[in-house]
């Protein structure tokens, strides 16, 4: 039998091999040695590159994000007559009432204190930790997140555009008062200050990418604890409801444009062109864990399943005609090689 591959039974066809049964060595037949602490730092070094290159990415994306919520700046009155129909039609729905919600909160100053620190610490710094989180120990499943989080976002800008809404606290008629500024802290400049646009309160991104967080949590970890993460996205909308930020519509609409964020993000893993599907969707650096201790990639699924990772990295397949991508709800990056093999001589 060779060294490469084994004849099976049935003849013309051909088994894999796991790694130590087909080691890689150069052309002498010496195993070349590795220096662990050279590769050590060399994996570092991909990682932190890799890091700063995606931080600069979606530095331009969130820039483009804020830029684009100042084409509804001007529009005060418009965003006032949607606020009040959408105010009125929640009335007609039945939905609880914000302001009732609100003089509860109210009632104990503290609690307003904590909602006004939830809001402001529970939203960007908790999607900036998900997202460095993910990169670094879950790399396969970070080009999905990335997805889901820039298609949904679009969406909601688009909608601040099209439909100004002021949020209720700048709707004195409604009764209700901006908890920031009477207890702190405050999260917003005063309005009119041109520094940023308060009158894009449709949808409540707030809420949207709090369940991406939480989607993503449940998508990645394992055993019952990770289903805690649905707090977040509940807790999150009685934040913005309490703060006087955000209607329950504005809510509803954040958290559907993350499920047609999440389905549209589903469809593209598997229908965009393979080249561009590893580009969007496959790991962004190769992780460690996908390498055996000489540095190598592993040869098999079965080598990788090994090796801890159920998700072998796209740069781990063979190039040619055996690649296979098949993108999957977990991970739409799993890049599923179909092993090539060499008769014995």
């Amino acid at each position: 039998m060779s060294g490469v591959a084994a004849r099976t039974e049935k003849a013309g066809s051909w088994s894999r091999l796991s790694v130590e049964e087909s080691p890689r060595v150069p052309a002498s037949g010496t195993p070349a040695p590795v220096n662990p602490q050279k590769t050590k730092w060399g994996r570092a070094i991909t990682l932190l590159g890799a890091l700063l290159a995606e931080t600069a990415l979606l530095a331009v994306l969130f820039l483009a994000y804020e830029m684009g919520r100042h084409f509804a700046d001007g529009r005060v009155e418009q965003a006032v007559d949607n606020a009040v129909w959408l105010w009125d039609l929640e009335r007609a729905l039945h939905l609880p009432s914000e302001q009732v919600i609100q003089a509860w909160a109210l009632g104990w100053e503290p609690l307003a204190r904590l909602a006004n620190l939830y809001y402001i610490l529970g939203h960007f710094p908790v999607v900036c930790a998900l997202l460095v989180g993910v990169f670094v120990w879950a790399p396969q499943a970070y080009g999905r997140l990335r997805a889901e989080l820039v298609i949904a976002t679009a969406m909601g800008l688009v909608l601040h555009i099209l439909a100004p809404m002021a949020p209720p606290r700048l709707m004195p008629q409604f009764d209700m008062v901006d908890t920031m500024s009477l207890v702190g802290p405050s999260a917003y400049p005063p309005p009119g200050s041109g520094i940023a646009n308060q009158y894009a309160a449709m949808p409540s991104l707030h809420v949207g990418w709090a369940l991406v967080v939480a989607i993503v949590v449940i998508r990645v970890l394992k055993g019952r604890w990770r289903w805690l993460a649905l707090a977040h996205p509940v807790a999150t909308t009685a934040v913005v409801v309490v703060t006087a930020n955000h209607y329950w519509l504005d809510a509803i609409v954040g958290s559907a444009l993350v499920g047609i964020a999440v389905l549209a993000a589903s469809v593209l893993s598997t229908t965009l062109p393979p080249r561009l599907t590893r580009i969007v969707f496959g790991p962004p650096w190769r992780s460690s864990r996908l390498t055996d201790t000489a540095g190598n990639q592993p040869a098999t699924e079965e080598a990788s399943a090994e090796s801890g990772d159920d998700f072998p990295s796209g740069d781990a397949a063979p190039a040619g005609e055996g690649d296979e991508w098949s993108p999957s709800y977990t991970d739409p990056s799993a890049r599923r090689p179909i092993a090539a093999s060499t008769p014995s001589s």
